[in-house]
């Protein structure tokens, strides 16, 4: 309260040179908020004297490098206004704690996952390939940064970090207790990453859930479904999930029942198993040798003719386009040989007594 009525005060007892320090003051900072993206570039030119002024611009440390001058401009105004010893103190303060914060949003940035300091360490570090375990990292080296800045935060308080520290060691079993889902998050998540079941843009299918990966952090897995929602799954519970990852099958099999008439003669049913092996094999997207046509049954009202095989074609509407045209070509082949297919009868007896009796 006392701090606020010195403000209060201050402003009161403003004399015409005080004024001029205002604008002065103003003025400062308006010319550093104008230059700062200018001081930035070229200062990150001097470093990158070959790349591009889009490049330099588009790099983590430009705008953390724009936002530290222009809080230079402010310290400079404010020095300028020759502000009461007891205030300069509270602003000292909050300067350290605006430069800890700025560097640590550089720092961080730079080890983004887009960034190109972070994809130059991935491609070192044979990352490149694994685009989830290097959002996995990188997400672990920020919340590290912005720890160590907390803890920089904390200490400009004037708070005692080693009594902080003391009072996790004897709250420690209520913390473990408390995260044990964390925990267990945690590593279902480093689990997901390393043994790489799928990956971000992977078409997945566990328990009642099926979607597109869109991402994977710490704690979930976040899953975009066919009807567009998006469903979160803790990791602890996708780890020990059966998954099926679309994205990795390297063929599609089709198969299928064709029911023809009981009274079909064998020579016809020989012609057609015979000509829709032949018809399949033709097909450049159907695997030649996976081809398989079989009389294999005698069902109560029909003949049973069993169709199976593989296509290299893994995109889902490509392979439903396919089984669509090979059961058109089906379809004709039967007509062709003037076969109609078979669908399940019943035979109704009725008794003549019955009617006799009316």
């Amino acid at each position: 309260m006392q701090f606020v009525n010195n403000i209060v005060a201050w402003f009161r007892n403003l004399s015409i040179e005080t004024l001029i320090d205002i604008m002065v003051a103003i003025i400062v900072i308006i010319v550093f908020g104008i230059l700062s993206s200018g001081f930035s570039y070229i200062l990150l030119k001097i470093f990158n004297r070959k790349k591009s002024k889009e490049y330099i611009k588009s790099t983590s440390l430009y705008l953390p490098l724009k936002a530290m001058f222009v809080l230079v401009g402010v310290f400079l105004a404010v020095n300028i206004l020759a502000l009461p010893t007891a205030w300069m103190k509270y602003i000292y303060k909050g300067f350290k704690i605006a430069i800890i914060l700025i560097i640590a949003k550089g720092i961080a940035d730079a080890f983004s996952s887009n960034s190109k300091i972070f994809k130059r360490l991935q491609h070192k570090g044979k990352l490149k390939e694994n685009k989830a375990l290097a959002n996995f990292f990188s997400k672990i080296i920020k919340v590290i940064i912005y720890i160590i800045a907390g803890f920089m935060v904390v200490s400009e308080f004037g708070y005692n970090l080693n009594g902080i520290i003391a009072g996790l060691g004897l709250g420690s079993v209520v913390i473990a207790l408390a995260a044990q889902d964390i925990a267990k998050n945690l590593f279902g998540g480093a689990a997901i990453i390393f043994d790489k079941p799928f990956e971000v843009g992977d078409y997945i299918e566990t328990g009642t859930i099926s979607g597109t990966v869109e991402d994977i952090t710490f704690r979930s897995t976040r899953i975009r479904k066919v009807d567009n929602t998006v469903v979160t799954v803790t990791n602890s519970v996708l780890s020990n999930e059966s998954i099926s990852n679309w994205n990795r099958i390297t063929k599609r099999r089709y198969e299928f029942n064709i029911r023809i008439p009981l009274n079909t003669k064998p020579e016809i049913i020989d012609r057609i198993v015979s000509r829709m092996k032949f018809m399949l094999k033709s097909n450049k997207n159907i695997i030649e040798d996976s081809v398989e046509v079989f009389f294999n049954q005698f069902n109560e009202d029909s003949i049973n003719i069993l169709t199976y095989l593989y296509t290299n074609i893994t995109n889902y509407d490509e392979y439903m386009q396919l089984k669509n045209d090979i059961n058109l070509d089906v379809k004709k082949l039967l007509e062709t040989e003037n076969i109609k297919l078979s669908y399940p009868t019943q035979n109704v007896y009725v008794s003549m007594e019955s009617f006799d009796k009316k």
